[in-house]
């Protein structure tokens, strides 16, 4: 069996007929050289794959730690012993349901501010911040809440 060759090139229109494919296979240049294309082409692919991987733990991460804050803020203003906030929710804690490596803090300060005309304004401000060893930056979130 002979190779037949993958390029025909006549040499009716080149200088000397310097383009003549004569030979049988691929000689061990042209090998290195799909090697390396195709080595890029696959290390591409899995480079890519793993920043996609990487990207949803983060993801997952995330709302996992939003979901945290966003369930102590809610449990905070619907609660209506408003005189009771601190004793009730300010705390950290380390092991939340569902959520391994968490840590949730709840800082609740109550303020007092003198209006106009003797007015006393009566408000707190309740920040909560979940934090996790693969959430570097955390997720916090702060709200003042005011006495009914």
């Amino acid at each position: 069996y002979r190779a037949r060759p993958l390029l025909y090139v006549s040499d009716a229109g080149l200088a000397g007929g310097l383009l003549i494919m004569d030979k049988q296979g691929f000689t061990l240049i042209e090998m290195i050289i799909v090697v390396f294309i195709l080595t890029t082409a696959i290390l591409g692919i899995g480079s890519s794959a793993t920043h996609m991987i990487q990207a949803a733990s983060s993801t997952r991460l995330k709302a996992g730690a939003l979901q945290a804050v966003e369930g102590r803020i809610s449990q905070i203003v619907m609660d209506p012993r408003y005189e009771d906030l601190e004793s009730l929710y300010a705390t950290t804690e380390n092991d939340l349901p569902g959520l391994e490596d968490f840590h949730r803090v709840t800082q609740i300060t109550h303020l007092q501010t003198q209006g106009v005309g003797g007015h006393v304004t009566d408000y707190k401000t309740v920040m909560v911040s979940v934090s996790s060893p693969g959430l570097p930056a955390g997720m916090s979130r702060t709200i003042i809440v005011s006495s009914p």
